[in-house]
């Protein structure tokens, strides 16, 4: 695994970085991209720069493949909805077909739609991932947040996922609201090429530090648990959250 910390002035400027990135790849990729995305306000003021030019007319996006790391057990036109906040801000406004967006059915019941979102990504000739050489999927890009708690995707401090199907998804209860959610197993987050954690301000500075210099309250955040075996893993964060690093 190889660790990098990359620090930017602004959640502005992280957006304006990552679209130039994704940009990139992408331009230089013939095959699809499988991308994982996260809610969030950082991951909201990056979608929102996807979404203007340049970047809504110069990046390819009939070769990606949108799917989620969560979402809350909610329906699509929900606020707490992460598919329909990028649905909103994002993919109403870009040219990605209809078929390229695999989102979670939060309106469904949680155990038979982690289940049916877990075959989706595992069958590669509906999702578009590759596989490694024991047959488990592996997504090009994972994006993560993190919570002020040290939880990210919906991997909770003290909580352990439900009715996991094939160590990809699981149903998750958020430990105060007690609200389901469907959520990536750490297993299938660690198999990605490359995962970037979106970090903005200084609410999640003591996390971050000590996820970031290894202390023993660090290690028991579930986002210290991310660890891609043979991929990328990113820290891209504020100069805020960065602050006692």
């Amino acid at each position: 695994m190889e660790t990098k910390l990359k620090i930017y002035n602004s959640p502005e400027k992280i957006a304006i970085k990552l679209s130039e990135e994704l940009n990139k790849v992408l331009n230089e990729k013939d095959k699809r991209f499988c991308i994982a995305l996260s809610g969030g306000n950082t991951p909201r003021i990056w979608f929102n720069t996807l979404a203007q030019l340049p970047f809504k007319d110069s990046i390819p996006w009939y070769k990606v493949e949108v799917y989620w790391v969560d979402e809350r057990c909610v329906p699509p036109n929900d606020t707490d909805s992460n598919f329909g906040m990028t649905e909103k801000i994002l993919l109403s406004k870009v040219s990605i077909p209809e078929g390229n967006i695999h989102r979670i059915r939060g309106e469904s019941d949680p155990v038979a739609e982690a289940e049916r979102y877990s075959m989706e990504i595992f069958n590669v000739e509906v999702s578009g991932l590759k596989k490694d050489e024991s047959g488990f999927p592996v997504f090009d890009w994972i994006i993560l947040g993190l919570g002020e708690d040290g939880h990210t995707a919906s991997l909770f401090p003290g909580e352990k996922l439900h009715n996991v199907v094939k160590n990809i998804c699981g149903v998750a209860i958020h430990p105060e609201s007690r609200q389901k959610r469907i959520s990536f197993t750490e297993g299938i987050i660690n198999n990605a090429d490359r995962v970037s954690f979106l970090v903005a301000g200084k609410g999640k500075a003591k996390v971050l530090s000590e996820i970031i210099k290894n202390t023993s309250t660090g290690k028991k955040y579930p986002a210290s648990n991310i660890n891609p075996s043979k991929g990328i893993l990113e820290w891209i964060v504020d100069k805020e959250a960065a602050s006692l690093l």
